[in-house]
């Protein structure tokens, strides 16, 4: 029975070669080998728990989910993004293609694609000289639209795009958690939620969709943007495609099932948290627990600040009796 313990334990650790080296002399020996290798398994298995601790505490936890709606038979025409763009700064974006339009998913990842570009370019830009763009997240966020504005427009006149090809809704965002702070703009519709507040905006059936001012100026158009969030500080954010208010229970039931915030289960609830698809999960519950399936296509970011992070900034904006968060305007926005 100890032999085959020395066995086990030697076929779970590859650093423990010496027990294949010798044969044990006696039973105590053989003791002696099987306490060793448990105590350095214990020790290796302590080791990778505390890592995945601190990194779980310190870090910033991303979730996202990107789910075809059961009204859409073929595709699915939202797209999301997340990227880090130097240091504490990280850009996020949510993208509704326009059923309507012409080849609608194409207008969703054709903004994806640019933001990435805008990623990499930005990146670079600050990684060479941290100067050379806007600090201040409102002025940064400026930056990218207008970039975003001369470029769509390029592209539309160089690969021929009818207006129609372009009809796309972005949720974008500049956000440093290490400083608390966040900057969103929304071009049509589309849900903000943060530390449990939500800013939902509805367009109707007509979203001002940026392909309408392709022949604008740039600047003009940004500085005319009303749907514009400020936060100073906050612990846990989302945003999302207005798909996360089509759930519906279209199964039919013996039982009629009380109705669920969606919003609060997808971007309040803290649920699942310990798992990185936290919100694939959640759709899922959503559909088995109460039988609500997105009716829309749905593409949604939730980020989170370590746990330490949270927690300090917790008990500093307590101590000063500040506000966590600041809305500078919205337009259509209950």
């Amino acid at each position: 029975m100890l032999r085959g313990e020395v066995k086990k334990a030697a076929n779970n650790s590859l650093t423990i070669k010496d027990y294949f080296c010798s044969k044990p002399r006696n039973e105590d020996e053989i003791r002696e080998r099987v306490k060793r290798a448990r105590t350095r398994l214990e020790s290796e298995a302590s080791s990778f728990s505390f890592l995945f601790l601190l990194l779980h505490i310190c870090l910033l936890n991303s979730y996202s989910v990107l789910q075809r709606g059961s009204f859409h038979a073929l595709h699915c025409e939202d797209a999301l993004f997340h990227s880090k763009l130097h240091q504490h700064l990280h850009l996020i974006a949510v993208m509704d293609g326009c059923t309507m339009g012409k080849d609608s998913v194409f207008a969703a990842f054709l903004l994806k694609k640019y933001l990435a570009h805008q990623a990499r370019s930005i990146g670079h830009q600050l990684w060479r000289s941290p100067d050379a763009l806007p600090q201040y997240l409102p002025e940064l966020l400026s930056y990218l639209l207008v970039d975003l504005h001369q470029n769509l427009r390029g592209l539309q006149n160089q690969l021929m795009l009818e207006k129609d090809e372009l009809l796309s809704t972005l949720v974008v965002g500049v956000i440093d958690p290490q400083h608390s702070l966040a900057e969103f703009a929304i071009v049509g519709d589309g849900v903000v939620i943060v530390d449990g507040k939500t800013f939902a905006f509805d367009q109707g059936d007509r979203p001002d969709y940026l392909a309408y001012h392709l022949t604008e100026d740039p600047h003009q158009w940004v500085e005319k943007l009303e749907q514009r969030l400020s936060f100073t500080s906050w612990n846990d954010l989302s945003i999302a495609t207005d798909g996360i208010e089509s759930f519906r229970c279209l199964h039919s039931t013996s039982e009629k099932k009380a109705p669920r915030n969606v919003v609060h289960e997808m971007g309040v609830n803290q649920d699942f948290l310990e798992y990185p698809n936290a919100l694939v999960r959640k759709v899922m519950h959503l559909e088995e627990a109460h039988q609500l399936i997105p009716t829309d296509d749905l593409a949604m970011l939730r980020v989170r600040r370590g746990i330490a992070a949270r927690e300090r900034e917790a008990r500093t904006r307590e101590g000063r009796g500040e506000n966590n968060f600041e809305v500078v305007s919205r337009k259509v926005c209950h």
